[in-house]
């Protein structure tokens, strides 16, 4: 097992939550949850101190190291809900999790085999939320009971108390406890219809805080608020709240409220984002720049889990940037960052960890899915984590399954070849260059590698750093043609190894193109043909792209034209029935010939996504009969729309003729979904070798400054064979014409 201190996480901002599954004592107006909820699992946890398999769970880059199930945790609680943590004066840490009938606090110092300390009653509910705030905990509940005040100064001793339950300001259900630790105000969000804040100051009396604010202007579902401490909001306390009326399900968005005054809390700015149905869970990146915000009812059966990415540089003037969705339709609850990662708790497909260094190109980089039985859109499986001890043990409570606690392994070294990965290659003097990313570790130099097979196996090379973070490797000389297959290898400092995709590109000294179609010019023979010429809005067209859903914006080679299925600015041009795109002749009997083109496919929008796909033939008799050569979709990278250069060798698929010829076929045979495709730069291409380069006098394979030394060295007429070898015309003189060759193959 890795070390647990792979990453560093970073003390919480504070603030929101919850919102999740069934039927309860008092469940909060227009809940969608009301009776979704799967029974409690019934069996045994698991603990890695006890040895045994913890079995079922689909995971990555996160290992479980414990796992408490409802009946550990309390025997009367049916369902779990929200989940905190604490960290005691001694360094000693503790889960608080959130059950149908109360708090239960568990050691987790050591993640291997937690122990159950103390369990505080509370008023039966779904919904229960708890924060800490110096040697107290706070505990809400969508049952009533106002705000709890939970002692914790004994609890490396073994047990908690109840010490007060706070009651002023008006009812006494709530949905969600929010608590900004820099300037020690708690506040009460939910809880009745147009509910928002209720605020009570912490820095008086933290067992029984005054009550000091409240704002019923809309309803807040949960919220985060932090203090500004530099910059030009400096002194600002703002709460970023998911929030909107009628109990949040009208104008549901992201309210951005002053409350430095408390007496007098001010809406500085209101964000409806696209396609919201119900703001539910935000949190901020640690910088506070961008606001990353889950909607609990824009997901379904055929979407996909979804973040909102809200740029809250200006808290006055909140941005809409993006969405962000992983490959899992279930339904996006609590989310919440650290310096380099994001961490949701993602009903049924559990645990989900992603790259936060740029909120605006996230990607996955872990999970472990709590919920076996699948990926639905339902409210069932995980509630929500909690990232932020020190140790870097992450917690997570579950619906049915209870505490989950985790050790991350979310180690990375990621390699890019500068410049991309070339075409061809040529067969001497060549040179591959990397740089690495690295993500929660640190890279050992030396041990930097290329990985190369040239078809006879694979060879690894020294790679020399050039730079922070690049590195390069110098080829020996490669068989042409050929194929070469290439990885990049290094290790971090506790020694893990880390390697790259393979890459493959041509070895050919050149690759001249003997046909190329760029779509610029008309009468270039292209057909097409199939049911959706009928539908003209989604036949194959040649054209300069208009932007649609799904389609390009611009063709692939910056010439302006190529082809693509219905080129229309909405919807209403994509595919329907059968379109096919078929070639000229292309001769491809001239060599050791490659066919390369340029495609775009999305299959990703409307309400059924990842359903077609487009194929891809080539003929080489005159097309009486075809062979496949890629089918693009239903799933993968390449169908959300982007332009990819692909390139097949010929005669690995059929005979090099003169009759070749190509067809794409793009095909919605039931007319209920968006799809686009597009091609462009369509070329046949043949491999050069040199088996002597010209001009190099000296055998490096370079022709350069160390060859004209050579032929102004001898220059004049040929005394002998020696001095013939700068005689490059043959004309029995060392000459200008000699000296012209040599610049004419300069650098070849």
């Amino acid at each position: 097992m890795r070390h647990p201190l792979r990453w560093k996480p970073t003390a919480p901002l504070l603030g929101c939550l919850l919102i999740a599954t069934a039927a309860s004592a008092v469940a909060h107006e227009n809940d969608p949850k009301a009776e979704d909820m799967d029974p409690p699992y019934e069996g045994p946890g698991w603990r890695e101190a006890t040895g045994g398999i913890a079995g079922g769970y689909d995971s990555s880059g996160m290992t479980l190291r414990s796992w408490l199930t409802l009946s550990e945790l309390d025997s009367g609680s049916t369902a779990g809900n929200d989940c905190w943590g604490y960290v005691s004066e001694t360094g000693r840490e503790y889960a608080m999790i959130g059950l149908s009938s109360g708090t239960t606090f568990v050691e987790i110092t050591n993640p291997a085999n937690p122990t159950v300390i103390d369990f505080i009653d509370g008023p039966n509910s779904t919904w229960r939320d708890i924060k800490t705030y110096g040697k107290y905990a706070y505990a809400v509940s969508e049952g009533g009971g106002g705000l709890q005040v939970i002692d914790l100064s004994n609890i490396d001793n073994g047990s908690v108390s109840l010490v007060n339950s706070v009651t002023t300001g008006g009812n006494q259900q709530t949905h969600n406890v929010v608590l900004n630790p820099d300037s020690g105000f708690i506040y009460r969000v939910g809880g009745g219809s147009n509910y928002g804040l209720r605020i009570y100051d912490l820095n008086q009396d933290p067992v029984d805080p005054p009550y000091v604010g409240e704002l019923f202007d809309f309803y807040v579902h949960d919220a985060q608020v932090v203090s500004y401490t530099e910059g030009p909001y400096a002194g600002l306390e703002v709460a970023f709240c998911c929030a909107g009326l009628n109990s949040g399900s009208t104008e549901t968005g992201l309210y951005v409220v002053n409350v430095t005054d408390k007496s007098n809390p001010l809406l500085m700015r209101r964000l409806e984002y696209p396609n919201g149905a119900y703001s539910h869970q935000g949190w901020l990146t640690p910088d506070l720049k961008y606001f990353l915000l889950g909607d609990e009812l824009n997901a379904s059966s055929t979407d996909f889990s979804t973040l909102h990415v809200i740029n809250v540089e200006n808290p006055y003037l909140p941005r809409y940037e993006k969405d962000w969705k992983n490959s899992s339709t279930a339904i996006t609850h609590n989310v919440y960052t650290t310096e380099q990662f994001g961490f949701i708790a993602n009903y049924t497909s559990g645990i989900r960890v992603f790259d936060l260094r740029d909120p605006l190109a996230m990607r996955e980089v872990g999970y472990f899915d709590t919920y076996p039985d699948g990926d639905s859109a339902s409210f069932n499986g995980l509630w929500s984590c909690y990232p932020y001890f020190p140790s870097g043990t992450v917690i997570g409570s579950d619906i049915q399954r209870g505490l989950f606690v985790w050790t991350p392994d979310l180690a990375e070294i990621l390699f890019t070849p500068v410049g991309g990965v070339p075409r061809t290659i040529s067969s001497f003097g060549e040179s591959l260059e990397f740089e690495v990313d690295v993500l929660a570790t640190s890279i050992d130099p030396s041990s930097a590698l290329v990985r190369i097979d040239n078809g006879s196996g694979p060879v690894d090379l020294p790679a020399t750093q050039t730079g922070e973070n690049r590195f390069r490797a110098d080829l020996p000389e490669l068989l042409c043609p050929s194929e070469l297959v290439y990885q990049f290898l290094a290790s971090d400092v506790e020694g893990e190894a880390f390697i790259s995709a393979p890459y493959e590109t041509l070895v050919a000294d050149d690759f001249p193109a003997v046909l190329n179609s760029d779509f610029e010019a008309n009468g270039e023979g292209w057909v097409v043909g199939g049911d959706a010429v009928a539908a003209y809005e989604g036949r194959w067209m040649r054209g300069t792209p208009i932007a649609s859903v799904g389609g390009p914006s611009s063709d692939y080679d910056a010439s302006g034209r190529c082809y693509v299925t219905g080129n229309g600015a909405d919807i209403c041009c994509d595919v329907d029935e059968l379109t096919t795109l078929t070639s000229p002749l292309l001769d491809a009997s001239g060599g050791d010939a490659f066919l390369s083109y340029a495609r775009w496919f999305s299959n990703g929008e409307g309400p059924w996504p990842a359903q077609d796909v487009m194929e891809v033939e080539i003929s080489d008799d005159d097309g009486l009969s075809w062979t496949l050569l890629e089918v693009v979709g239903p799933t993968g990278e390449d169908v959300d729309g982007d332009w990819f250069l692909k390139t097949f060798r010929i005669d690995e698929y059929v005979q090099p003729t003169n009759l070749v010829r190509v067809r794409f076929s793009v095909n919605d045979p039931t007319t209920d979904s968006i799809v686009e495709a597009a091609i462009d730069r369509v070329s046949v291409e043949v491999v050069v070798c040199f088996d002597d380069v010209p001009g190099d006098l000296n055998g490096d394979g370079l022709v350069n400054g160390a060859d004209l030394s050579i032929v102004l060295g001898l220059w004049g007429e040929c005394a002998d064979a020696s001095d013939c070898i700068a005689d490059l015309d043959n004309s029995g003189f060392v000459d200008g014409a000699d000296l012209a060759g040599i610049l004419g193959f300069w650098s070849s």
